[in-house]
């Protein structure tokens, strides 16, 4: 295989050069649609975007593993990147087992130039293990067990331990995560990738008028928002009791709740949230909208006094990068991941405290919080620089063990 690496420029770290020859990477995606994670899927439109940002000459080909055409057409017309092609699972499964066997069905595509696949990126394909990259997102069922049944945490653990056993590069979205990492499966001799996502959200806002979503939405002139799926960790219920407890204290503006509302761990989950609204005698200054089409969930945002992001655990929070490509302020739950996130147009909470959050829910009842202008383009470019970083880096390190253990080196550091 021919290599390619990247090194940077010393007088402007932020540039890129290629050393070695000009081949283009070609990645396999292995990447199937479902809005029952809606996360994931915002995470790869959001991942294939920033590889559009590359240059021409370093931007890889990018080839979908899947069994139907859904998800090429999700990121054909969510991304417009100009090099997609689709294999089908089944068939790029029984072509993996042989090398020779894949080359010459990939080149029997006629969809690529070069048959060659240089790196497999968020999963798995049989043979190719020692070019492959696992996504973990969170730990989420080390640091809330109770959320999760048994079998459930141990699937998980099963298949982490699985995946650094068999496959070598692993890619987490923030040093909390890495931390994690080490925490619960110890300092483990695979490669270990930081790889920060940035969100594409304002380029994806254009749509209705504000005017028009209050009015098709039936909402007042002054909200706070919470884009979460109705989900056990996503601390719902403190948002609720915070808003009740301004309501006592004075006028407080409405909250408007986006997101899917349904949590496979507890189908109670959130008719049980929407009921406490009830309870607690807020029911006219909530708005539960469910899952909305993106257009609207971001011009809502926009409309938005502020960002509400009350979360027990993330790995890197999409609704955080969405504010902040907005261009809106966040009152985000105080816990690692979201420090590591917020530097400025924040104000932080403990996930536990709910009169500390009806303070700021008071705090901005009548004028919203003033926003410092951040370039957040710079952090879209840095997204695009770290991927092109790490898949350079896998694709130059076959290792020596062909089957694609976890070789790496016992210090994770990059």
């Amino acid at each position: 295989m021919t290599t390619v690496s990247v090194t940077m420029d010393s007088a402007d770290p932020d540039r890129v050069h290629r050393v070695g020859d000009r081949k283009r990477l070609t990645l396999a995606l292995p990447f199937k649609y479902q809005e029952k994670w809606i996360g994931g899927l915002y995470y790869v439109r959001s991942l294939v975007s920033a590889l559009g940002l590359l240059p021409a000459e370093f931007r890889p080909k990018l080839v979908i593993v899947d069994d139907d055409t859904q998800g090429l057409e999700y990121l054909v017309k969510a991304t417009g990147y100009p090099d997609l092609h689709r294999v089908e699972a089944g068939t790029f499964a029984r072509a993996s087992g042989s090398p020779g066997a894949l080359r010459a069905y990939l080149a029997g595509t006629k969809r690529t130039e070069d048959p060659t696949v240089d790196v497999v990126l968020l999963g798995s394909i049989r043979g190719l293990e020692h070019r492959a990259v696992q996504w973990i997102p969170d730990f989420q069922e080390e640091r809330f067990p109770e959320f999760f049944r048994p079998g459930e945490i141990h699937a998980r653990r099963r298949l982490n331990s699985r995946s650094l056993a068999k496959h070598r590069h692993v890619m987490v979205s923030s040093e909390d995560a890495r931390s994690d990492l080490e925490l619960y499966y110890g300092k483990n001799r695979n490669r270990i990738h930081v790889v920060r996502f940035a969100s594409f959200a304002d380029t994806e806002s254009a749509g209705a008028s504000l005017a028009e979503l209050r009015e098709r939405y039936r909402l007042p002139q002054r909200f706070f928002i919470c884009n979460n799926q109705i989900w056990l960790h996503k601390n719902h219920a403190l948002v609720l009791r915070a808003l009740a407890q301004s309501a006592v204290d004075g006028e407080a503006p409405a909250i408007v709740f986006t997101g899917q509302e349904h949590d496979y761990r507890d189908r109670a989950y959130a008719p049980s949230i929407k009921a406490l609204a009830g309870e607690l005698g807020i029911d006219e200054k909530t708005h539960f909208l469910g899952f909305l089409p993106r257009a609207d969930q971001l011009g809502l945002v926009s409309a938005a006094i502020a960002v509400i992001q009350p979360s027990l655990c993330e790995g890197w929070s999409g609704v955080v990068e969405d504010a902040k490509a907005l261009g809106k302020h966040v009152l985000a739950s105080d816990i690692a991941v979201h420090r590591e996130q917020l530097a400025v147009n924040v104000d932080f909470f403990s996930p536990t405290d709910v009169a500390g959050l009806s303070r700021l829910l008071q705090r901005y009842r009548d004028a919203d919080p003033k926003v410092r202008p951040v370039d957040y383009g710079q952090a879209r470019q840095d997204f695009a620089r770290s991927l092109l970083r790490m898949l350079t880096e896998v694709a130059s390190d076959s290792g020596e063990d062909r089957e694609g253990r976890g070789q790496g080196p016992a210090d994770p550091r990059p």
